[in-house]
This record gives structure tokens, C-alpha cells and sequence, in this order.
């Protein structure tokens, strides 16, 4: 299906139905940090040897600094592209109030996530986080795993996305999935991956936040992918659609800021 056809048909969606149920479209701004107190966090810095990508990630793994071993289990969060986003996503947690463990994954050898974010190698790297990254973090970690959340932006964004299609529907690793200006203009991918989780199950027991940079962004992409898995009404999915008057590369920061009150009010 030619990025054409499959632009006539969302627009015949979005013209014919309102979305389905458990969805919201707002704007950026609707959306505000709590007036949580704000917390310190602290950095642990450790690293992963994956025989299933056979590359070894770095991990920056941030707790807040009252955190104690063996304590209250707190939500986990699972960011990729952390050689970029680690800082400013701690920043952002910090100033948020939020308690959570944040993992944040660097790429491996650069541009490695060329391969891990997106099909096919997307397969081999959702296998890494589920069967080796998640039981890691979890065997050294307090932390909750019925709240894990995955975020990505731009091809982590696109891995996300694809990660809660890929998701086995009797087997759910990640509750919330975060998906910030995702390169989604493949729909061909994107139709296909889709196509065969429908045909699985029509039940998707997972809150998604999908974000759309408007000034050059992957906006118009994002709103089409929406409008599609809105108009598909999987039982359980909860997804919002934020739309952001910023850039491409300021979206990342900009939907962690957005995310987090959504997914820890």
C-alpha cells in the first residue's frame, strides 16, 4: 500500500468517524507537569551484553536518591536513545516529582539504532528488552512490573510504536508505550505490522501517548497513524494523540514533559 492510498484512506477515516473509544486528541499545553514536589535523582551507570543482538547496550539507570534496595517497587521506565536523551530525561523527572526508576538504553555502536528501531531487526531488539533488559533490571531493581513504560522518539519512536504491535496479545511486557514524533512515513511497515496484530486479537490492553511535531515535523504522519488505530476500536486501548508547535528534535523532551503527568497523575 503506496503512501498515497494510504493517505485517501485515513482522510475517508478521519472524515467518517469521530475515533474510538479510550482516545483523546489534544494540544500541546493542555497537558501540565503536577505540582508534585520536585525529587533528586541519582545515576547508576552499568552495561548489558545482549546474545540475542549480540551488541552490548550502556545503560544509565536513575533512581530517585531516596530510593533503597528491597523497598516500595516503583514504576519502570524504559527509554531509548539514551546517549542522547538520558540527561534532559532525568532533568525532567526530577522536576516532575515523579517517582520512577528510569533506564534509559544508549544505541551501541552508532547508528545501531538504524537497525534495532526499525524492521526487521525491530524483532531481535524487542526480544532483548523483554527477555534480557527487563529481567536484568528487575533481579537488581524494587520496581513494578505491572507499570512499565517504553519510550522512543523519532526511529525510537517508530520502536515503540512497533513494539506494542509485536507485543504478544497473551503476554504484555509494557503497560504504557510512548511514541514521540515517530518516523512512521513507512506505512507500508506500520500497515503490515498492524494487519497481522488485528488479525491476533482484536484486544490491545495498553495506554499509548503518540505525539506529532508540527513545524517539520513527522505531524501529518503521526495524525494519519492515529486516526487508523483509532478507527481499528481494539477493546483496551487507551491512546492519545498530542500535537506539539515544535520541531522534530525538540519533540523528545517535549513529550517526556507530556507523558509523565498522563501516566503518573
Amino acid at each position: 500500500m503506496n503512501k498515497l492510498f494510504f493517505s485517501i484512506l485515513l482522510s475517508a477515516i478521519l472524515f467518517g468517524c469521530g475515533g474510538g473509544g479510550g482516545g483523546a486528541n489534544v494540544n500541546e499545553g493542555d497537558n501540565v507537569l503536577n505540582q508534585k514536589k520536585p525529587q533528586p535523582y541519582k545515576l547508576d551507570s552499568t552495561e548489558i551484553a545482549s546474545s540475542i543482538t549480540n551488541i552490548t547496550y550502556k545503560l544509565d539507570i536513575y533512581v530517585p536518591v531516596e530510593y533503597q534496595a528491597g523497598g516500595a517497587p516503583l514504576p519502570v521506565i524504559y527509554a531509548s536513545d539514551g546517549q542522547w536523551r538520558s540527561n534532559s530525561y532525568k532533568g525532567i523527572l526530577e522536576s516532575s516529582g515523579v517517582s520512577a526508576v528510569l533506564v534509559a538504553i544508549h544505541e551501541g555502536p552508532k547508528s545501531r539504532r538504524n537497525i534495532d528501531y526499525l524492521t526487521p531487526g525491530v524483532y531481535d531488539y524487542y526480544e532483548f528488552l523483554t527477555q534480557e533488559l527487563i529481567p536484568f533490571v528487575e533481579s537488581e531493581y524494587s520496581v513494578l512490573p505491572t507499570n512499565r513504560t517504553l519510550v522512543g522518539h523519532s526511529y525510537g519512536g517508530a520502536m515503540s510504536f512497533y513494539s506494542m504491535l509485536i507485543a504478544d496479545p497473551n503476554r504484555s511486557y509494557f503497560d504504557n508505550f510512548v511514541s514521540a514524533d515517530p518516523s512512521v512515513a513507512d506505512t507500508e511497515t506500520l500497515l503490515k505490522l498492524e494487519e497481522e496484530r488485528f488479525h491476533l486479537s482484536k484486544k490491545m490492553n495498553s495506554r499509548m501517548i503518540l505525539t506529532g511535531a508540527m513545524k517539520g515535523g513527522n505531524g501529518p504522519d503521526v495524525e494519519m497513524a492515529y486516526a487508523y488505530m483509532q478507527n481499528r476500536k481494539y477493546e483496551g486501548l487507551n491512546i492519545t494523540l498530542i500535537k506539539q508547535d515544535v520541531t522534530h528534535d525538540h519533540s523528545a523532551d517535549q513529550t517526556f514533559k507530556d507523558a509523565l503527568p498522563l501516566l503518573f497523575p
